[in-house]
């Protein structure tokens, strides 16, 4: 612990703190796995697109409107969006920055009100309230992933 707080002391106010390397290794594995998260997301959104699309040329040839359909359109989404956190979550375990599960987090709770969303037959106060408090999590986490790293 002297060490440590020894080392600390010499350096100046003015020097900010040296930056940490991960080990090699670690990096090396991060470029391959940070391109299989590209890859399995970019896959996950366009799915998602597709899979819409076809629901909603379904629904549009069976005579129902576009009001109709939207609840499908809000859940197909809000699914996509969890598996996306999913993807980003796992990602996680191989990142060295220490705020790297907020953005799972984040994707998550967006997932979770569009998934919310689509199951609500009718927007009453109680689903509204639900909604606005998914709001306000994902507007305070978004702050904190926001705020500057010391």
């Amino acid at each position: 612990m002297g060490y440590i707080l020894r080392r600390m002391d010499q350096r100046s106010p003015q020097e900010s703190a040296p930056q940490e390397q991960p080990p090699e290794p670690s990096r090396q594995a991060e470029l391959p796995v940070s391109f299989l998260k590209a890859v399995a997301q970019t896959l996950i959104g366009v799915g998602a697109v597709v899979v819409v699309a076809v629901q909603v040329i379904r629904a549009l040839a069976a005579g129902r409107t576009l009001l109709q359909v939207h609840h499908e359109v809000f859940a197909l989404f809000g699914l996509a969006v969890i598996l996306a956190a999913v993807v980003e979550l796992a990602f996680t375990l191989y990142s060295q920055r220490s705020d790297a599960a907020l953005g799972p987090l984040l994707l998550g709770i967006s997932g979770a009100l569009l998934f919310q969303l689509g199951s609500a037959r009718v927007l009453d106060v109680r689903e509204g309230l639900a909604a606005l408090l998914y709001v306000a999590v994902l507007a305070v986490l978004a702050g904190l992933a926001a705020r500057p790293r010391s």
